[in-house]
């Protein structure tokens, strides 16, 4: 008996965006960034995740960005698409060099129109705050600053479960935006840790430089900045007309997203430490005031040691003091 034919469906020969994909191949300087370009195809890139404040104003998000000049690149009323075959184009075509200082440039070419720009000028064209401060350089030493990012209890090194909610959303936005990674975010890297700890202190950080690093690392998972590249388009005059885009429609930091992360509306982290210290509080009144009691009678008693309840009593006294300033 003859074998049965094959059932195997046969794929297409292309798809709609195999077709897009190959005909951005013409705007590549070198036809050897073929392969390249065609490997970065298969990356996910990174949108930006915009935030949605007015359903965060509990947290003071967007008080904490403005504080060190970043909150419009994620401000989801002024949200931009991304060119995903254009930003495959940039990152095929681009290449690097480096100052007398170590500093370096990104150039590359989109639709035969050349760019090219150093850390300051991005910082210009994102219109964030230049600055010196490299992340690596800060110190993780204030307390006050400490305080403000720890769950009770907790300090380092950092991980998710102990951070506060405030600080949870903000390193969630540090991964997503600033230092993009994939994957659990249960455990932070050193530069993610400063990060933080750099948006609580106020410390205005050479963000440019970081994104200037980031895109030119070698890229084998994701490709980074998504949005970021559409305000680059634009300064340079790239024509977007009838482009493929990708609109940002789902995906926000807002109260959905809180909810995926468990952090509650209900009420504000610091009311949530005032409901902690409430209870603390009145605990320690109550132990305060049977400790007051007991004082009465030790000082009623007086002492069989001519004096020695005297003495006990001081001591008692100093030590209801103490709580007493504590609780207060």
């Amino acid at each position: 008996m003859p074998p049965k034919p094959s059932k195997k469906r046969s794929k297409p020969e292309s798809s709609s965006s195999s077709v897009k994909a190959s005909h951005y191949e013409d705007y590549l300087l070198f036809k050897p960034l073929v392969r390249k370009y065609r490997e970065l195809c298969k990356l996910k890139i990174l949108p930006t995740r915009y935030i949605k404040y007015p359903e965060l104003a509990i947290y003071k998000t967007q008080s904490l960005l403005h504080n060190v000049g970043l909150d419009k690149l994620f401000d989801e009323s002024l949200k931009v698409p991304y060119y995903p075959f254009l930003v495959y184009l940039f990152y095929a075509n681009m290449s690097t060099s480096s100052s007398a200082d170590g500093s370096l440039t990104i150039s590359s070419s989109v639709k035969n129109v050349a760019i090219a720009f150093t850390a300051n000028e991005l910082a210009g064209i994102l219109q964030i705050p230049t600055s010196d401060v490299e992340l690596r350089s800060i110190e993780l030493s204030d307390p006050s600053v400490n305080h403000q990012m720890f769950s009770p209890g907790c300090s380092y090194p950092m991980n998710n479960n102990s951070l506060n909610p405030i600080a949870k959303l903000i390193a969630r936005i540090i991964a997503h935006n600033l230092i993009p990674k994939t994957g659990s975010f249960d455990h932070f890297a050193s530069d993610k840790i400063n990060a933080v700890y750099a948006i609580f202190a106020e410390i205005k950080v050479d963000w440019a430089t970081i994104f200037i690093n980031n895109m030119a690392s070698k890229h084998t998972k994701f490709l980074p900045f998504g949005s970021f590249f559409t305000l680059i388009f634009q300064h340079f005059n790239v024509d977007l007309t009838n482009e493929p885009k990708v609109e940002s429609t789902r995906d926000f930091f807002d109260k959905v997203s809180l909810s995926r992360m468990h952090i509650s509306l209900d009420s504000t982290p610091s009311s949530h430490s005032r409901s902690r210290a409430s209870t603390s509080s009145t605990s320690s009144t109550s132990e305060i005031c049977d400790r007051l009691d007991r004082l009465e009678t030790h000082g009623d008693g007086g002492g069989d040691d001519g004096g020695g309840g005297d003495v006990i009593v001081v001591m008692m006294l100093v030590e209801v003091m103490s709580d007493l300033s504590f609780v207060m």
